[in-house]
């Protein structure tokens, strides 16, 4: 009857030859005797359904075989050594980044498994053949982060794994739908391994949806019912919300407490700690507290194939003197700005630019944009840090082709004006980029901020 109300409801007939009858907690005889009845096949977990593995113990890696297999099979069709390194990333990310989705969803992946697939797209992403060893410049983990911190954007399997199983944590937090009861009716998300309660934070402004002591809110850190056990043992209502605790006179933050009994010993000691902890805590009316992902990333500097790096890296080298300024090389800054060479095209963007650069910058200065004072996100910041970066990529260019060169075409390269070169390709970036911008090389030249105004 269950069978025909569904196809009366939705116009679908159930095809008998492909389903199967499963029982879960149930005797198998007694399985078997209907799916008798019913015509069914009878058979037992797991089974694969819609491509993901139902009733198989995913803490296993044996269990993440077929993920495995994808992407050594995906990889085999691909020459990584006909491809640019742009090339390789677009498809370590597009491709290879989706490949697990489905199964991350669901489960949670075994730190082998994790360890395994990252090693599979480090090999490919460096272009390193089967069986060989090479040399990855940079780590892996740190090609995987952010744009905005340095990275390349590839993204973290972790990270997706997580964060694919976290949106159940995130939904359960907004409560929007049916599905969020149920997932709420739960034991504990944690339960599954990993660690939800860490991975948001509640950003307070009224105070009004969010648990002083269940919800993370306060310094990036746990509950404060697990900062202080003794206060929450002691308190009376378990779900009191920020506003009912901590309140706001005259911009100064203020306690409200409800103690079954007075702190005494250790719980008056936390009761110090979390004044502390709570000054400077903001609450403003009027505007709902939000949740935020709560993730920390870091930038790699300095991790290019120059001489000093490719010595420590057990590169047999002649010399590790600079082939151009003939001095010794100390860091990487020395091949894109201390060099004699090289500072010269800077001081050529000074007079471009009509700047004065400080007399100390370093590549982190210009990866964080702070190079020139008033670096920020303006339209004229933004063109002069990507100028910037194009110079860079110029003079990375013009030195490789330099060092790898023969002695005939040595004198050639060095002649070679790389500092217009870079400017056309900057206008060309700023053609692209902007709508408001033109090709007008004159104007481009003449004032490059007044062109992007």
């Amino acid at each position: 009857m269950i069978l025909k109300c569904f196809q009366d409801a939705f116009g679908l007939r159930v095809n008998l030859a492909k389903s199967k009858l499963y029982g879960i907690g149930v005797n198998s005889e007694d399985v078997n005797r209907a799916a008798v009845i019913l015509n069914y096949v009878y058979d037992a977990l797991s089974f694969i359904y819609l491509g993901l593995p139902v009733g198989m113990k995913m803490n296993r890696v044996e269990r993440w075989s077929e993920v495995i297999d994808r992407f050594t099979n995906r990889i085999s069709s691909w020459k990584s050594k006909i491809l640019s390194i742009g090339g390789r990333m677009t498809l370590t990310k597009a491709v290879l980044g989706s490949l697990p989705l489905f199964y991350f969803s669901i489960s949670r992946a075994p730190l082998k498994v994790l360890q395994n697939l990252e090693k599979i797209r480090s090999r490919f992403f460096w272009g390193f053949k089967e069986g060989s060893k090479g040399i990855s410049w940079v780590k892996w983990s740190k090609v995987c982060s952010n744009k905005s911190v340095g990275g390349l954007g590839v993204g973290s399997l972790k990270s997706m794994n997580l964060g694919l199983l976290g949106k159940w944590r995130w939904r359960a937090g907004l409560k929007k739908g049916i599905w969020d009861d149920i997932i709420s009716s739960f034991v504990a998300i944690d339960d599954t391994g990993v660690a939800f309660s860490h991975s948001f934070i509640k950003k307070v402004s009224d105070g009004d949806t969010t648990l002083f002591w269940e919800d993370s809110w306060v310094a990036h850190g746990p509950c404060l019912k697990l900062r202080f056990p003794r206060l929450y043992a002691l308190e009376t209502n378990k779900e009191a919300k920020v506003k009912d605790r901590w309140m706001m006179s005259n911009g100064n933050g203020s306690s409200s407490w409800n103690w079954r009994s007075q702190p005494r010993g250790r719980a008056l000691d936390e009761l110090n700690s979390i004044h502390n902890l709570l000054n400077g805590a903001q609450i403003t009316a009027g505007s709902p507290d939000r949740w935020f992902w709560n993730y920390d990333s870091k930038a790699a500097i300095d991790r290019v194939p120059t001489y000093p790096n490719l010595a420590r890296r057990g590169v047999a080298l002649a010399s590790t003197i600079c082939p151009l300024c003939k001095m010794e090389e100390k860091s990487v800054s020395h091949w894109f700005i201390t060099c004699s060479f090289s500072n010269s095209i800077w001081k050529k963007l000074e007079s471009w630019w009509k700047i004065t650069l400080p007399p100390a910058f370093d590549l982190n200065a210009i990866a964080r944009n702070t190079v020139v004072s008033g670096g920020g996100y303006s339209s004229i910041a933004k063109a002069f840090h990507g100028v910037c970066f194009i110079l860079i990529w110029s003079i990375w260019k013009w030195r490789n082709c330099y060092v790898h060169a023969s002695e005939d075409q040595k004198p050639n390269i060095l002649a070679e004006d790389i500092f217009s070169q870079a400017q056309r390709y900057s206008l060309l970036w700023i053609a692209n980029r902007s709508s408001m911008a033109t090709n007008d090389w004159g104007a481009w030249i003449a004032n490059p901020s007044r062109f992007i105004s």
